[in-house]
């Protein structure tokens, strides 16, 4: 039913709408305050019972640590293990009773990974690990755990039973895939001693083991647990970064770091994830205990209850709307349905006025409709058109700026209802000074008439021009869109207005080298039309062979000095210059396409798909051009780039098949390609980064490494395989090459082999 579109202007809608607003936000208020206290009490709950948790970890990692020194302590202090650090062990049976020893205490704690015993006197390590072998006897350099050999060089740096974080790089021949090892080292020497190296018990402690306390009970959830020093150092694996990884520069961290001796907790995004961190206060160590929890899991029950209380709210709420529109809109539905007619009506007038009234005034425009000054003043009147037929006129002409884009967004129905918006804007800023009737002459134009005697005061162009800015700015303010303007002058008479609308139309031509939002003087275009426009042949040919020579950035150039040249003639003058322009310029593409390359097509665009309908601007034009010719740049650019590649790849190939040539060279290289030395040098240094000499001792050093690395063959013989026919020039070569000579090199690669096999 009709009726129902306005009810919103009657008294129960009012009401009604009111009371809706007032009851909603109190629902809103009421449940946000108790939301947020909700909230409080339950991060506050969490936090308690998780720092409660923590503090327990942290008990259950000391206990841990103090278990790993008094391991330290009793191995440093068994009369067997004693031998080890005093090298009485010399006997191999004896050495393997001990390590089997220490094996037994590795055995019995599940979260001792590995005992180094270190002998300062001989340099010797006796490891108990599952990566060591039986004997578990190493020299300093046989050490695969540098980082261990490198403490016991510096133990000044260090403090006896204090956990060392590190990781240790290992070589797992039964899991290949482990490369390092989390692990806390414990150290137990004589402090008393100023010897640089001292007889050592090193005790590594698994992180795994340790993560397991502090973090096993959380596997199933999204919470995370960790270890953190007080510069921000990760003590421990977390669940992104591994151990001694800097996250100090992470937002959380820094606000737990400015509290350097309190718990507490936060709520900070964390990864992009909002979460609930808590954190203990340092420890014995100076280590703090930190939980990361997803804020949804620690609000998951609250925000039930919160959606809960909303939902029943909100359909009590509902209900009671409902009820309240039925009875209400009871009450005043026939008031409503004769207030409606009414409007009806109305709105069927005005309308039906408003068409009429437009249709005559397009005809007057248009030179469809006669209008005698006796009978253009009845039908005036008769249309409500606020223009005195007795005073003179102007006119202005509006045209949309980027139509084609306006028809594509809206359907012709909201297109109508912009365009009378327009109208409105217009009249309502233009008819300060003035009279103003706006008129729909169809498509993107619509036609401001204006009328009065200030049309003939002093400076009235100059105001006409700020009225008509202030119009532009105010359909861009309140429609989001923008027009151009044609400004005429005055006209004595009503005849006038047929004329003077065709001389707005053909200014409005220029918007082309105007640009959009451009306010046209129409009467300075109308005095373009007495010149005589003379195309430039001698420039035509000049961008032709530019063209033809491949210079694009000249050839744009050009293309716009020719095109601008038009902007000051009659607009049949421009097109005129663009169709012959075009014309060359296509045809000259056509030549090139089907001569540049052994007659294979370049595959451009014709050049009348260039410019349509849709291109309002001169820009426009030459952007749709520039790319027509970038996109031939780009083809002739393919093209030679294809060849040198070729080029390149055939260099590489004869390098490869033929380096054991001694008589290879670059000479040789170009007579076999029928090109100059100079040329392809050039071209296979721009492409490579590296000369053809250069590559060839490239591949030559290649192989030989790997004849040195594979075989037993004689460095003489390797060198003439490779195409080195001199001995000691080889010699040079490859020590320049690899820092050494070949027989070390040899002599280099079969030690690491040993070293390897023995490990």
């Amino acid at each position: 039913m009709k009726w129902n579109a306005k009810k919103d202007k009657s008294f129960y809608s009012s009401l009604f709408t009111v009371l809706t607003i007032t009851i909603v936000a109190t629902i809103i208020i009421l449940s946000t305050i108790l939301y947020l206290n909700f909230e409080s009490i339950v991060a506050k709950q969490t936090y308690e019972h998780t720092i409660r948790n923590l503090e327990q970890t942290s008990q259950d990692a000391s206990v841990m640590a103090v278990t790993a020194s008094s391991f330290a302590k009793q191995i440093y202090n068994d009369v067997q293990v004693t031998r080890l650090l005093n090298n009485i062990a010399t006997d191999p049976v004896d050495l393997f009773n001990l390590i089997s020893q220490l094996n037994a205490y590795r055995a019995t704690s599940p979260f001792i990974d590995s005992i180094y015993i270190y002998n300062a006197k001989t340099r010797t390590f006796y490891i108990s690990s599952d990566l060591s072998s039986a004997l578990g006897e190493f020299t300093e350099q046989e050490v695969v755990d540098r980082e261990a050999v490198d403490i016991v060089h510096h133990l000044d740096l260090y403090k006896p039973l204090m956990p060392i974080p590190r990781q240790m790089k290992v070589n797992n021949i039964t899991n290949p895939l482990e490369k390092k090892r989390d692990m806390y080292t414990f150290l137990l020497f004589d402090t008393l001693s100023n010897k640089p190296r001292q007889n050592t018990v090193i005790v590594n402690v698994s992180e795994t083991q340790l993560h397991k306390k502090i973090d096993g009970l959380l596997t199933q959830s999204e919470s995370n647990t960790f270890i953190i020093d007080s510069s921000g150092t990760l003590m421990s694996n977390s669940w992104k970064y591994p151990i001694l990884s800097d996250i100090s520069n992470k937002a959380f961290v820094s606000k737990i770091l400015h509290q350097p001796s309190s718990s507490g907790y936060v709520r900070e995004k964390v990864d992009g994830v909002d979460s609930f961190i808590s954190f203990t206060q340092p420890d014995s160590l100076g280590w703090r205990y930190i939980r990361i929890m997803p804020y949804h899991e620690v609000m998951e029950r609250i925000e039930s209850m919160r959606w809960k209380t909303i939902s029943i709210a909100a359909t009590i709420l509902l209900i009671g709307l409902l009820i309240s529109y039925l009875i209400s809109s009871r009450m005043f539905r026939k008031v409503d349905r004769k207030l409606a007619q009414l409007s009806q009506l109305e709105t069927e007038r005005r309308d039906s006025i408003h068409i009429l009234r437009q249709e005559y005034m397009r005809n007057v425009l248009l030179g469809w409709e006669k209008c005698p000054a006796g009978r253009a003043e009845e039908q005036f009147k008769r249309y409500s058109v606020p223009l005195r037929t007795d005073q003179p006129m102007a006119m202005a002409l509006l045209k949309i700026d980027h139509y084609h884009d306006f028809t594509e967004r809206y359907n012709n129905d909201d297109r109508k209802l912009y365009k009378f918006a327009i109208m409105n804007i217009a009249q309502e800023v233009l008819s300060v000074n003035t009279d103003a009737f706006a008129v729909d002459m169809g498509e993107d134009r619509i036609a401001v008439i204006l009328g009065g005697a200030a049309l003939m005061a002093d400076h009235a162009d100059s105001a006409l021009l700020k009225e008509v800015k202030k119009l532009q700015f105010a359909v861009k303010d309140w429609l989001k869109m923008s027009v151009s303007a044609v400004c005429s002058g005055p006209a004595d008479s009503l005849d006038h207005l047929h004329a003077l609308y065709n001389q707005v139309l053909s200014a409005s031509y220029h918007r082309l080298f105007y640009g959009h939002e451009c306010v046209i003087d129409a009467e300075k275009v109308e005095g373009y039309k007495s010149k005589k426009y003379v195309y430039p042949q001698a420039k035509e040919k000049q961008l032709i062979d530019e063209l033809m020579l491949g210079r694009i950035e000249e050839v744009k150039r050009q293309f716009r000095a020719i095109i601008e040249e038009t902007a000051e003639y009659s607009f049949v003058s421009f097109q005129l210059a663009f169709s012959q322009l075009s014309l060359a310029v296509n045809n000259t593409i056509s030549t090139i396409g089907q001569y540049s390359f052994q007659s294979e097509g370049l595959g451009l665009q014709p050049i009348h798909t260039v410019v349509n309908d849709q291109v309002e601007t001169l820009e426009e034009i030459l952007k749709r051009f520039n790319e027509l010719f970038d996109e031939l740049a780009s083809k002739l650019d393919e093209k030679r780039k294809s060849k040198h590649d070729d080029l390149v790849q055939s260099i590489t190939q004869i390098v490869d098949e033929r380096f054991g040539d001694p008589d290879l060279s670059l000479d040789v290289i170009a007579d076999e390609l029928g090109l100059s030395s100079t040329y392809i040098g050039r071209i296979y240094k721009q492409h490579t980064m590296k000369t053809i000499l250069g590559y060839i001792s490239e591949v030559r050093m290649n192989k030989a490494r790997e004849l040195l690395h594979g075989t037993n063959e004689s460095i003489g013989d390797i060198a003439e395989r490779i195409g080195y026919a001199n001995g000691p020039y080889f010699f040079k070569a490859f020590k320049k090459a690899n820092g050494v000579t070949p027989a070390e090199y040899r002599k280099h690669v079969r030690q690491q082999q040993d070293t390897s096999g023995t490990m």
